[in-house]
């Protein structure tokens, strides 16, 4: 009991510790829940939030113990929840870290892995950020995380934006009607209202596991994150403000310092496969409230950094493309990365598959299946002869100086495009 009151210690003067409370008898938890769940579905309501599940792990004394009362609620509501709002998981899971939780999960797979998004606590928002990655550590291997919500007219939404660009999470915003930042809400939602999510739930770089990203004066935060053929890395500056367990309460202790990321393509868990691997790196810095600070593409060998300079709040975005080789006939090797979608903050994510291409009159060129819209940008050493959307020729740029083709292409009903481009 003193370890726990340490950290929370708030439970001194709990009702539940001082006076006990009544709980429904636990084989009839179906009831509760089905009787809520009737009158909200009634009321056209799709889904859940369930909160505060933590509470059920203290409520098991003379109903069978803590792991057996909070299984017996948390499938009693699952099961509720697929009778009244359908078999698809419209249920958020939150409050829920303690492991017979976790553990009692068998249909929801969505668990809240933070704290509340609060919108009027600035010392809040680094450690929102700091929850939501190094909880996934442990709960993403059971659950899908979920990184709440944020407001795209914030004065850190770009800090949370890039956030979930890199989380692999749902996104939502909580903006009041009629008052957006669609230059925020643009970078992370494609015109058809899909997203490009990322394939695995966001976790901290293994150079950021054992280091304090909130205050120790010099140590970024970096979550990686894989795409269907593509890695990507989010670097924030995050010191400044941290969790106080005395006051408890996020403090700021007034010092902002700078830090410095190195953005390497081994940061991304399985994305290195030989050493002699060499990627294309987009990276691109954003101010806390949006405004992009520079962009930049360079070429990296596994273990070599690209490093970023980092003032308070501010972000990264890298994504990290396998360069190829194509080799034409005379033996002159072209050189190429798929990067991704320019106007996006996942970019790489609109990149499905990409391979060699036989263009059928000798040249050598790339093939890349897109989704999504917009300007697609590869990492080109040479300038192509053409370039095919779908078999048709298509306008395209190429900037010499950084090695970048530009092609710009529209969505299509059935989803995804094909592009060669011929060299």
């Amino acid at each position: 009991m003193p370890g726990i009151l340490i950290v929370e210690p708030s439970l001194s003067w709990d009702p539940i510790t001082l006076r006990e409370i009544a709980v429904p008898e636990v084989d009839r938890a179906g009831d509760l829940y089905s009787n809520l769940h009737s009158y909200l579905r009634s009321c056209n309501v799709d889904g859940v939030k369930v909160d505060a599940q933590a509470a059920v792990t203290m409520l098991g004394s003379s109903t069978g113990g803590s792991a057996h009362t909070t299984k017996k609620f948390v499938q009693a509501m699952e099961r509720s929840v697929t009778e009244h709002f359908g078999p698809d998981n419209n249920c958020i899971n939150c409050m829920c870290h303690p492991t017979e939780c976790l553990y009692s999960y068998h249909d929801t797979s969505v668990a809240r892995a933070s704290d509340d998004f609060y919108p009027r606590d600035k010392a809040s928002h680094s450690t929102h950020l700091a929850n939501v990655a190094y909880n996934s550590i442990f709960i993403g291997e059971v659950v899908q995380p979920d990184w709440d919500m944020f407001q795209s007219r914030h004065p850190a939404a770009m800090l949370h934006a890039v956030a979930r660009a890199v989380g692999g999470c749902a996104l939502y915003v909580s903006d009041k009607p009629g008052v957006h930042d669609f230059s925020v809400l643009r970078r992370l939602v494609l015109p058809d209202g899909s997203v490009l999510r990322a394939l695995l739930p966001g976790r901290p770089t293994r150079d950021s596991l054992f280091v304090d990203i909130t205050s120790d004066g010099r140590s970024a935060l970096k979550i990686w994150n894989r795409n269907p053929c593509a890695g990507v890395v989010a670097a924030f500056n995050i010191q400044g403000s941290a969790w106080d367990k005395v006051s408890r309460q996020n403090r700021m202790s007034g010092v902002e310092p700078n830090v410095t990321a190195r953005l390497k393509p081994r940061d991304v868990e399985g994305l290195v496969r030989f050493p002699d691997d060499v990627f294309a790196v987009w990276a691109t810095q954003w101010a806390p409230a949006g405004d992009l600070m520079g962009s930049t593409l360079a070429t990296l060998r596994a273990d070599d950094a690209l490093e970023v300079n980092l003032r308070n709040k501010e972000s990264s975005m890298a994504t990290f493309a396998r360069i190829h080789d194509a080799r034409r006939a005379g033996g002159e090797c072209v050189r190429w990365a798929a990067l991704g979608l320019e106007e996006m903050l996942n970019g790489g994510g609109a990149v499905l598959a990409e391979a060699a291409a036989a263009t059928g009159d000798g040249s050598v060129g790339a093939e890349i299946r897109l989704r999504g819209e917009g300007t697609m940008m590869v990492y080109s050493d040479q300038r192509p002869v053409r370039v095919l959307l779908d078999g048709e020729p298509v306008s395209f740029s190429w900037e010499d100086e950084r090695c970048i083709l530009r092609v710009p292409y529209a969505r299509v009903p059935q989803g995804t495009r094909r592009l060669v481009v011929a060299y």
